[in-house]
Formats: C-alpha cells, sequence, structure tokens
C-alpha cells in the first residue's frame, strides 16, 4: 500500500509465503523493484538507487498507533531490509530491493516439485532452529533460502543411496554431512555437484590441505577443463580470500 506511493517502486511477495514453505506465523516478504534497475546486490550505482527507494519507504512508513509498523531499516547488510509488524495478526514482515530474488524464488519452487519429502525436511530443521534463536540471517543465523539450498544439496549426494520418499534417512544424512564438512577447507558446489577445494582457481590449489575426503566419498574433484564457462565463474566464489576462514560456502544455484 505505501509503496504505491513511491514511483517507480513495485511491491511483490517472495519468500516462504510464495513458495509454499510458510507455516502459519511465517513472516511476510517483499521486495520492491525498481523500473531503473536499483538492485540492492547489483553494480554499485544499483545499490545506491536501492538503497535511495528503501530509504524513502522508510522514512513513509508509519512508526507507532498504526495496523503496521516499521520497526527498523538494516542498511548495513549484505541485502538491507525494512522490518516491521503487522499489529492485527502479530505477523511480521521484511521489505527488501534486488533482483536475485525472483531466481531464487523459481528456484525453490522447482525443487519442492522435484523433491517431495524438501517440505517436511525443511519443516523439521528451520523448526530446530527457530527454538534455538537461529532462524534470522542478518543476525547470523541460518535464514531460509540458504537452508532450503543445504536440505538440496543433501537431498543430491544422497539420491544413490537412499530412497526419495525416506524423509528420516534423509534428515540423518543431512545432519551428519553438514557435521563432517572442515569448512575451512571445503566448499559445497551443486552445479556441478560436488565437493571443492577452498582457495582453487582454473583448477590450481593454494596452499591449503593437499587431500579432501568429503563426507560421502573419497577424494574428488571435477577437472577445470570439464566445467563450463559459468561454472568456472562459479568458482571464483569459491578462492574468496575471507578473514572468518570457517564460514560455510554454498553455491547458489540460480
Amino acid at each position: 500500500i505505501y509503496t504505491l506511493s513511491l514511483h517507480d517502486a513495485l511491491p511483490i511477495l517472495v519468500g516462504s509465503r510464495r513458495t509454499g514453505l510458510a507455516t502459519a506465523l511465517s513472516d511476510l516478504d517483499f521486495n520492491i523493484t525498481h523500473v531503473n534497475g536499483g538492485n540492492s546486490t547489483g553494480l554499485s550505482g544499483d545499490r545506491e538507487q536501492a538503497h535511495e527507494l528503501l530509504q524513502s519507504l522508510w522514512s513513509k512508513l508509519p512508526k507507532r498507533h498504526n495496523s503496521i509498523l516499521a520497526s527498523a531499516f538494516i542498511d548495513s547488510a549484505r541485502v538491507p531490509i525494512i522490518t516491521g509488524l503487522h499489529v492485527p495478526t502479530n505477523l511480521k514482515f521484511q521489505i527488501q530491493c534486488t533482483g536475485d530474488v525472483f531466481n531464487s524464488t523459481t528456484y525453490a519452487q522447482e525443487c519442492i516439485s522435484e523433491y517431495p519429502t524438501l517440505r517436511p525436511l525443511y519443516m523439521i530443521l528451520r523448526q530446530m532452529l527457530e527454538i534455538r534463536g537461529l532462524s534470522i540471517g542478518y543476525l547470523g543465523g541460518m535464514g531460509s533460502y540458504p537452508l532450503l539450498i543445504m536440505i538440496v544439496a543433501a537431498l543430491k549426494f544422497s539420491e544413490t543411496k537412499i530412497g526419495r520418499r525416506e524423509a528420516g534417512k534423509q534428515l540423518c544424512f543431512f545432519l551428519e554431512m553438514y557435521c563432517k564438512i572442515d569448512f575451512y577447507t571445503t566448499a559445497v558446489s551443486l552445479a556441478p555437484l560436488e565437493y571443492v577445494l577452498k582457495g582453487l582457481t582454473n583448477g590450481k590449489r593454494s596452499r591449503q590441505k593437499t587431500a579432501h575426503h568429503s563426507p560421502d566419498r573419497g577424494p574428488h574433484q571435477i577437472s577445470s577443463g570439464a566445467l563450463s564457462e559459468d561454472e568456472l565463474e562459479g568458482r571464483k566464489w569459491f578462492c574468496h580470500s575471507r578473514s572468518e576462514q570457517y564460514l560455510m560456502c554454498l553455491q547458489d544455484p540460480s
């Protein structure tokens, strides 16, 4: 409603409410698009436009004495968001401005259609995180979409070992897989499906461990010559030097 008063802005429902992974109390996630290409995960000019659009919306949203209350503008996050509350239902909402969300929404819907156990696995793992206060991405927890990608990766790795509808065994595989990965040295790729040594670029290994054992198979590394141009480009993200080397590095297929 409020974005309609902002020229060049269009609000669209995204996230779990759009993909079918929502529970009764799930947040409402909205993305606003800018006709001039404003995108908080794009180039610097695009990010500036997206930030200005969110800042303008934040200034117009009511902060008290209203059925819709804006509570915070988190502009320092990788994807800046506005958070708030719909008072009559006590449902929280988030508003962002990025072009990436449409690819990820489509990918999530395709995965839900492909894997019959994906939704129940997501629900139980999401609940396990929520009761421990680990489900909010910008507070250091695991957001909805990264969790979905983690589950899809586990389902793909377990396809030849576990039946497609054996959710209990798939859940055990998921937990074992992620507790055994050494995230200091290992990244997870979904396209192609493999474990990748961090620090590899164009097939060359950095000064890290020379042997790699994945949780469910022996040492494995696809030759760089077998990768497409897009896949080689994606490999560059696994090679970025980060001060927090223990962080999970997980490829987003979308």
